[in-house]
């Protein structure tokens, strides 16, 4: 029975819509958060908060295996932690509904990168998607 349980947590169609709906509500305690306690206070809290989460998760089932793969997760971690100091930076003085939209358009650029450093396919849906996502930043900024 438990194996059926916890088998959701493996179906990405129900961690993505778990993502959808978290990040939806973040939005909002975000802009709470730093419109009262500044960009480094609630990167702080937030990120310190989120590694305890993720620790207790994920204790037990972590691999060391990949020298490559802990750079590139250093790496990730690092800019995560840049980004948040900007984004938390950005919505304390800034509309969440402009900030928060905008902030998911780094997908354009991981689009780009995907295509640049990666030589993964860039097809006719990609390049609009892209093309989407700057006329959104044009129409979301203006």
């Amino acid at each position: 029975m438990m194996s059926r349980m916890g088998a959701w947590l493996d179906d990405w169609r129900v961690l993505i819509a778990v993502y959808i709906a978290c990040s939806g509500v973040w939005g909002i305690l975000a802009k709470i958060a730093s419109a009262r306690l500044g960009a480094r206070t609630v990167s702080f809290v937030a990120l310190t908060t989120a590694a305890i989460v993720v620790a207790i998760a994920t204790l037990g089932r972590l691999r060391w295996s990949s020298g490559g793969g802990l750079v590139a997760a250093t790496g990730a971690g690092f800019l995560g932690g840049v980004a948040s100091l900007a984004l938390y930076g950005a919505l304390r003085d800034g509309p969440a509904s402009v900030i928060v939209p905008l902030s998911s358009l780094y997908l354009v650029v991981t689009v780009i990168l995907s295509y640049v450093l990666l030589a993964e396919t860039m097809g006719l849906r990609q390049t609009v998607a892209v093309d989407f996502g700057l006329l959104a930043v044009l129409l979301l900024s203006a």
